[in-house]
């Protein structure tokens, strides 16, 4: 008999420790978001582009695209955890911008003109209802 029991204690013991050590893995993350707002001024030409943490590019323009309007959405590849936003004004004598390290969704806005712009990161709130 205590045989019997000590088997059924050893069997319920490890059935325990292996819903315990069971628990689901998930990626990274399930494909960040980094939303830029283009506020430029009219006929003004960018270009946005997003890396990793070595900066090695990953995701966003590879051309040159109008700067007024729609906002740039750019989902990140699942795996990334750390990021950069470079942003870049064709005609303009300032350098390109960098913004970052991101670990998280990001929310951005690029306005101004040739001359003089700038590259600024938003509260999510901003563009929360754009990431969902």
């Amino acid at each position: 008999m205590k045989l019997l029991i000590s088997f059924t204690f050893i069997i319920i013991i490890c059935a325990l420790m292996n819903s315990l050590t069971s628990v689901p893995v998930t990626e990274a993350n399930d494909g960040l978001t980094a939303i830029v707002e283009r506020n430029l001024a009219d006929y003004t030409w960018c270009r946005i582009w997003v890396t990793d943490s070595n900066l090695n590019y990953i995701a966003g323009n590879t051309k040159d695209h109008y700067c007024r309007g729609d906002d740039f959405n750019f989902t990140l590849p699942a795996g990334t955890t750390t990021y950069f936003v470079f942003a870049h004004v064709v005609g303009s004598w300032e350098e390109d911008k960098k913004r970052g390290p991101y670990n998280g969704n990001a929310c951005l806005n690029i306005h101004g003109s040739v001359d003089i712009w700038k590259f600024s990161d938003l509260e999510l709130k901003y563009c929360f209802y754009k990431i969902i």
